[in-house]
């Protein structure tokens, strides 16, 4: 057996190469003896791998089967290209720059393609007639901010390392994966921890907090529009704006309390606000703010195919057939903000942007109702006793509802005294008492009203 690639001894040696490489997720994939080059690598059956891992994404084409059982026809083949390299346990390292995972809906599979093309020093047992003579393989992921690093363990060249693997649970974004823990606090779903503990929170006037740092204590604050939010998070242990991903145990967190509930803030990656940065746009763009002289903003809200007199602007799903609600194969898509009667595009929102921001915090998230009450300078808040829980999600579920109009955006962009304030907010309709249950439930493939006084 000819051995090039260097494999890691133990897990910890391994998790701390990645680590130092920026890694603050890692995953593993146990292989099959058909998992190669020839036939690509086995990740998932349904998980949205593609969204969740940073690269280009794009529609590669449709799924054209209407005999597989779980097939949907005309649901689009997604392809993530990403930027991947190979690591070995001496430190070296090799670029695979054909590295893609590609989402087949027709059977449906999630599967690694094109890692070993155009790479010097990729691992050996991949390919080739010689790979059973490496025993049983595990593929690892690390992901880095918008980098991939990946590496192989086989029982037979790493045995400490491949023994320890069974000690991992089920990795929550593709159950066939395992997690690695990368600072030894490992993320897994936990619902039912998590819904009691908000539970606990219950029958409860509490004042307004926010907490700031990590392991800080919580501090008492002035009632703001986000004070419930904010009040919900710091009693949870949550800093304010803490991190991209879920807020705890694995689900993103929100506090409703009125008939508009925000989803997800994202900045847009194109478009005449990004190129000009937020003054130089709202100088050219934005109007008088109702209050407050020589206050100028860029708001007002926007939904798919209409306009918005205020702006004159008109958000639109480019690359998606509003008729069969499924993206349109070999089209790039994105979501724009056009100035009808220019059609310059002011704002835009790649897929990957989207995908990345809704599906990593949203694949799972508990929506807890909140009550205001209290004369103004002494409110309190309350919490529960409903709570709506949905997970499982994808960017073509976010962007059904963003051309149906049930998802819009409201944008808060100002300039005051010289002084930007940027905000863009996807948000949706909808109080927790009513309709919003059911306008939620299309965005999860598993959608649940939870009693919290019952936990």
């Amino acid at each position: 057996m000819v051995k090039n690639f260097l494999e890691f001894e133990s897990l910890e040696s391994l998790r701390v190469a990645f680590l130092r490489l920026g890694c603050r997720t890692m995953a593993v994939k146990i292989l099959s003896k058909q998992d190669d080059s020839k036939h690509q690598i086995y990740l998932a059956t349904t998980a949205p791998l593609t969204q969740l891992f940073p690269g280009h994404l794009s529609v590669r084409g449709a799924s054209s089967s209407e005999t597989k059982s779980l097939s949907t026809y005309g649901a689009p083949i997604f392809a993530l290209r990403m930027d991947f390299t190979w690591v070995q346990s001496d430190g070296s390292q090799s670029k695979a720059p054909h590295a893609s995972i590609i989402e087949y809906p027709q059977y449906p599979e999630v599967r690694f393609s094109g890692f070993l093309r155009g790479s010097p020093r990729a691992p050996d047992c991949l390919s080739g007639s010689e790979q059973g003579a490496f025993g049983t393989r595990a593929l690892v992921f690390g992901i880095a901010g918008e980098k991939v690093f990946g590496t192989v363990i086989t029982s037979v060249t790493s045995p400490k390392a491949f023994a320890q693997l069974s000690d991992l649970l089920p990795w929550e974004m593709a159950s066939t994966c395992l997690f690695l823990p990368v600072d030894n606090s490992p993320m897994q779903l936990d619902r039912d921890s998590l819904l009691k503990e908000i539970g606990r929170l219950g029958g409860k006037h509490h004042k307004p907090l926010i907490l700031k740092d990590a392991g800080g204590e919580p501090e008492e604050c002035a009632w703001q529009s986000q004070s419930a939010g904010w009040t919900l998070e710091a009693l949870l242990g949550i800093p304010r704006n803490s991190k991209p991903g879920p807020d705890k145990l694995g689900f993103e967190i929100k506090a409703v309390g009125s008939t508009r509930t925000s989803l997800i803030t994202t900045e847009p990656d194109f478009g005449l606000r990004f190129d000009l940065g937020v003054k130089e746009y709202l100088l050219k763009y934005g109007h008088p703010a109702e209050l407050g002289a020589g206050k100028v903003v860029f708001n007002g809200l926007h939904k798919s195919g209409k306009v918005n007199n205020k702006t004159g602007a008109v958000l639109e799903v480019l690359g998606w057939d509003g008729v069969s609600n499924l993206p349109i194969a070999g089209e790039d898509m994105s979501v724009v903000l056009r100035e009808e009667k220019s059609d310059l595009i002011l704002a835009g929102w790649s897929l990957q942007k989207l995908a990345a921001s809704w599906v990593k915090k949203h694949s799972a998230a508990v929506y807890v109702q909140s009550t205001k009450i209290g004369l103004k300078g002494q409110e309190r808040v309350t919490f529960g006793p409903r709570a709506l829980v949905g997970e499982g999600t994808t960017v073509t579920m976010f962007l059904e509802m963003v051309s149906k109009g049930e998802i819009f955006l409201d944008p808060g962009d100002s300039l005051n005294n010289g002084k930007t304030k940027s905000r863009t907010q996807w948000r949706i309709n909808g109080s927790m008492t009513s309709n919003l249950p059911g306008r939620l439930a299309p965005l999860y493939e598993g959608f649940e009203e939870v009693d919290l006084a019952s936990l």
